[in-house]
């Protein structure tokens, strides 16, 4: 939340995963995190607060970590393949994974539930990003498709352009902009709100 510091997922497949992190001023990664994961670690996100770090990983978990005490707090399951990426709504309580099982998940990290499966996807979930402060995550699949859903499941806008397998995306801080990568070599970026295409980069 004060970008200060870097998180990054990686491991070995089927052995272990790990996380690192840094003091992005430094450039450094100079604490590491290897008992967490079972197998390679996809997707990493501080929570707003900075206190907590929420992973997604091969071994189909969702796991939720205190970095001052480095115990879990969370392990989600229900994911019945990869979990590709992790985000936080802007009230800490919240958390949506993104699945190779076609689907993307929301679960309240206060009680340690899942509330929700968002579904109706043709391939896998490759990213999930919340919209700013709003109730509303923008989900990118590799059915080539990257639309908005409330926590109830329900789709609430599509961002036009893609045609192909999308890989990553990322949601500005305030929910604005948001940019994805696709198999085709090309980088859009979005003004969420009106749902045009900024930029393209091929």
């Amino acid at each position: 939340h004060d970008g200060r510091r870097l998180a990054a997922g990686g491991g070995d497949p089927s052995r272990s995963g790990e996380f690192k992190i840094g003091d992005r001023s430094k450039m450094e990664m100079n604490h590491s995190l290897s008992e967490v994961n079972s197998d390679v670690v996809f997707g990493v996100q501080f929570s707003p607060d900075g206190k907590l770090l929420a992973s997604g990983s091969a071994d189909r978990f969702v796991r939720v970590i205190d970095l001052a005490s480095q115990k879990t707090l969370h392990s989600f399951e229900g994911h019945t393949h990869y979990v590709m990426d992790v985000s936080w709504q802007a009230n800490g309580r919240i958390l949506v994974s993104a699945g190779g099982d076609s689907m993307a998940k929301v679960w309240d990290v206060t009680t340690g539930e899942r509330k929700k499966n968002i579904e109706g996807f043709k391939k896998e979930v490759t990213g999930v990003g919340f919209v700013g402060d709003k109730a509303e995550v923008l989900a990118s699949s590799g059915d080539a498709t990257i639309a908005g859903y409330g926590l109830v499941g329900k789709k609430l806008r599509s961002l036009e352009g893609t045609t192909d397998f999308v890989f990553a995306e990322a949601v500005s801080a305030d929910g604005r902009f948001a940019a994805a990568g696709t198999l085709d070599g090309t980088l859009r970026v979005w003004d969420v709100p009106s749902g045009k295409v900024l930029t393209t980069v091929e």
